[in-house]
């Protein structure tokens, strides 16, 4: 209130930055969205994310980039065939009784795709970069993916400076993980036109000056993808960011 600032807050889970660039463009041209801050929280499970899911959903068209969805037999966690055929109907001028059938249906047809189908990406192919690294044709994938993010948060003048926040996960802090999302972001800073306006605000150490007991106030308890508590993004996160745009 103080600095009249306005957010739209416009993140959603299991995306990953070809989504985000899709979703930027969306913002600008459909809903005339222009922000002269951009915040992007990228996560650790992005990298994974972003090469078991979207990649071969990810396209590039009269230049920018659209991910196409999942196919009708898809019951992935990113799939919404279902639920957007399901709002088409229910928003025509059908009569009532022919949208229920059309939902009861859809509703069958998913329920038996799941007896067959066999998950693309578990927890496994999405935490296994962490684990284990990326070859070099992946990582320069994800540079080149993360280097269209930046190009298309700088396609409209308006943008003063995008602010990139990472955090590790609990797997970085045991010695588990060897990948971290915020040296590919570095990696992608050093090669982009924009570099001078991109600001990447680590919370590497802030989170290893922490100790065992003080994790448990941090992460969610039992969550493999090590998301944070609300409190904690809400007290540590968020003003550090807020003074980013100050």
């Amino acid at each position: 209130k103080k600095k009249q600032h306005r957010f739209i807050l416009a993140g959603t889970g299991s995306y990953s930055p070809s989504i985000m660039t899709s979703q930027l463009f969306l913002l600008r041209n459909d809903f005339g969205h222009n922000p002269e801050y951009l915040v992007a929280i990228i996560d650790q499970t992005d990298i994974g994310d972003e090469i078991c899911r979207y990649k071969n959903l990810r396209r590039k068209e009269k230049g920018r980039i659209i991910v196409k969805p999942e196919d009708g037999n898809s019951i992935e966690y990113n799939s919404g065939f279902y639920i957007m055929d399901n709002f088409r109907m229910f928003f025509s001028e059908n009569y009532s009784i022919v949208k229920v059938f059309h939902y009861l249906k859809n509703d069958y047809k998913q329920k038996k795709n799941r007896k067959k189908y066999t998950i693309r990406c578990t927890k496994n192919q999405i935490l296994d970069p962490l684990k284990n690294g990326l070859t070099d044709s992946q990582e320069k994938y994800m540079i080149n993916v993360l280097n269209d993010y930046f190009d298309e948060a700088f396609s409209y003048p308006d943008l003063k400076k995008l602010i990139i926040i990472t955090h590790p996960h609990r797997g970085h802090l045991s010695g588990e993980y060897i990948l971290n999302i915020t040296d590919l972001v570095q990696k992608a800073r050093l090669k982009s036109n924009h570099s001078k306006k991109i600001k990447i605000v680590s919370f590497l150490k802030n989170f290893k000056d922490s100790s065992i007991n003080d994790l448990d106030g941090i992460f969610k308890e039992n969550d493999a993808y090590s998301h944070l508590k609300n409190n904690y993004f809400l007290k540590n996160i968020l003003p550090r960011v807020i003074a980013e745009i100050n």
